[in-house]
């Protein structure tokens, strides 16, 4: 398109449009096949459009661009609106029958209207997705009649309104369309649509109101509009709803079989709960298609505030206790899953004794046995605990004192199998001894490659250590040799994590292994210290910048492993701790019982009447 014409056309300067011939003007497009009029009513130059009008013939009306587009969906998409009442009269100064079907009559005025794009979107789709409400009602009184299609991502232009929440659009077309389609992608209404979100509310009082019926609809999934309103939080809504038709909110999906309470009990709303049951109290025990009520639901997502209101008491506890005693498709409780889930409830004390506390699931465990099963490497010193169990008073003295609050503190984050804590630690080692390795490579090269070299001439001191008289070189020697011993140490534990050591044995050489890991490193920097300030002894501000630094990344390293450490060797120190005191009591019994003989066998030599030792105990 000429440059001059162009710039006239989008700013509106209609002297250099009449000082044109027409049909020079005509034909000129843009390289994505903008006529004239296109460019025109893009840029709402309304004297320019009207010229182009008055000169144009027919044909222009209904040209489109590259995209399918025609004057008309350009105009309505900028919000020209004197633009597209242009359009609309030149239409409907040129209207007729159209040749190409007799039997089904369409006037020119209605091709313009419904023309599609490549998307398939008429004027009208692209006037909603700007919100242009006076557009729209223009569009609509125009051709009434006619019920406008879905475009290629399923979206009539009512769906398109009511999901971005333009209320005006949504009652425009609701008021002004004869038939409206309500279909949206997905099997969707546009009242689904109007649930996704907060805005959508007005819409959505608009559309149940047209069309009652929109509420009972289900999507591809199952979901009715509670579905979309539970989801979404949407309180005012769901009470909307609730008094329009609440028999709906008894309806489940199609996939997972969940009613809006239960997808309400995923999100942790407990508002819209509250709503629900307030009108609907009896479907507080309904269970979705794992057979999980809202307490299962609520304890497998985590949803606290959702528990401190199933557990208020403002519950009466015959309610109450038929969540508890329901078992789900895997015969889980909401009691077996506080215990497989590691799940400390402070309001839960109170209403459990009150309960029945040895059902049992699939498996035939019962909550306290579930606890321990999956608990008791970390609620107690002790081994794994694999299918077997010992004597029911230890896993119900657990069970009591997590009821009870008095465990809450321990972190039981980590729910996974007894395989694959092994494995895990097992990884953990491997790690570590790779970087055992390294110490223990750097430690060598460092004691066989000395600092400052070799003494090369010949005599009584020929092949010792240039540095060997200076103090710093003496502390690097020993430094590097404990990092040696510490880690070649720390290595030979590793070395034993690869046999099958029960779990008291693993724990224990793991934390030694890893304390000395962390010492041998230490010893290796404090090694490089002392090193590097005996070979720059002759240059001291240097010496001393490097021991400042590296003495500072040493700190570092001490005070980020120290608490480390210190947690490392908590479980070996008690663990030592109690085979000292089992060896002291049983050296002191051991004693006592020698004692006893040799005293029994000096009486018995002394008064041969008197031997059985009673007054001896």
């Amino acid at each position: 398109m000429d440059r001059e014409l162009y710039l006239a056309l989008t700013e509106d300067d209609i002297d250099v449009l009449k000082l044109r011939d027409w049909l020079q003007v005509r034909d000129q497009v843009t390289p994505t096949n903008n006529s004239v009029l296109h460019v025109a009513c893009q840029h709402g130059s309304n004297k320019c459009v009207q010229e182009i009008l008055e000169r144009a013939d027919e044909p222009l009306l209904l040209q489109t661009t590259s995209r399918g587009e025609t004057a008309l969906h350009l105009a309505a998409r900028q919000g020209h609106h004197h633009a597209v009442e242009a359009l609309l009269s030149k239409a409907k100064s040129s209207d007729h029958l159209s040749d190409d079907d007799l039997e089904n009559p369409t006037t020119r005025l209605q091709k313009l209207i419904r023309a599609p794009n490549v998307e398939l979107e008429t004027a009208l789709h692209a006037a909603v997705r700007y919100n242009h409400e006076k557009i729209v009602g223009v569009l609509v009184k125009e051709d009434p009649g006619y019920s406008y299609p879905r475009n290629k991502s399923d979206e009539t232009p009512l769906y398109l309104a009511a999901a971005r929440g333009y209320a005006g659009v949504t009652k425009v077309i609701l008021d002004n369309c004869e038939s409206p389609t309500f279909g949206g992608p997905h099997g969707r209404t546009a009242l689904h649509g109007a649930l996704m979100s907060s805005r959508g509310y007005e819409c959505m009082r608009f559309l149940a109101r047209s069309n009652p019926d929109l509420i009972k609809k289900l999507d591809h999934n199952g979901w009715t509009a509670f579905h979309f309103a539970a989801e979404n939080d949407l309180l005012n809504s769901i009470e909307f709803l609730l008094n329009a038709n609440r028999r709906v909110a008894y309806i489940a999906d199609k996939k997972d079989k969940k009613t809006p309470l239960h997808i309400a009990a995923y999100k942790g709303y407990t508002r819209v709960i509250m709503k629900l049951l307030n009108y609907l109290p009896d479907i507080v025990d309904s269970v979705d298609g794992n057979g999980q009520n809202m307490f299962h639901i609520a304890l497998k997502q985590d949803q606290s505030l959702l528990l401190k209101f199933i557990l208020s008491e403002t519950w009466k506890f015959d309610t109450l206790n038929a969540l508890i005693i329901q078992k789900d498709m895997e015969g889980n409780t909401p009691l077996h899953l506080i215990a497989k889930l590691g799940y400390y409830i402070p309001r839960l004390p109170q209403w459990i004794p009150k309960t029945d506390q040895e059902v049992v699931d699939n498996t035939n465990l019962t909550p306290a046995e579930a606890l321990y099963q999956y608990y008791s490497p970390l609620l107690v010193i002790g081994e794994d605990v694999g299918g077997l169990h010992p004597h029911r008073d230890n896993f119900n003295d657990i069970w009591d004192k997590w009821t009870g609050g008095k465990m809450q503190n321990i972190d039981r984050s980590d729910v996974k199998s007894h395989d694959v804590r092994t494995e895990m630690r097992r990884q953990r080692a491997n790690t570590h001894m790779v970087v055992a390795a390294l110490v223990t490579t750097v430690a060598l090269t460092a004691g066989f490659a000395m600092p400052g070299g070799f003494n090369g001439n010949l005599g009584p001191e020929q092949g010792s250590p240039l540095l060997l008289r200076k103090p710093a070189f003496n502390i690097f020697v020993v430094a590097d040799t404990v990092a040696l011993l510490f880690s070649i140490s720390s290595l030979f534990l590793y070395f034993t994590l690869s046999f099958k050591l029960k779990r008291k044995a693993f724990i224990t050489s793991f934390s030694f292994a890893v304390v000395l890991n962390i010492a041998s490193i230490a010893a290796m920097m404090v090694a490089f210290i002392a090193g590097t300030y005996a070979v720059l002894s002759h240059s001291l501000v240097l010496a001393i910048a490097v021991s400042t630094l590296s003495s500072l990344f040493l700190l570092l390293v001490f005070s980020l492993s120290y608490r480390t450490s210190i947690n490392m060797l908590r479980f070996p120190i008690h663990e030592t701790r109690w085979w000292l005191c089992r060896m002291y009591y049983y050296i002191v019994w051991r004693s006592r019982r020698w004692d006893i003989v040799r005293r029994l066998c000096e009486r018995s030599i002394d008064h041969p009447a008197k031997s059985d030792g009673s007054d001896l105990v």
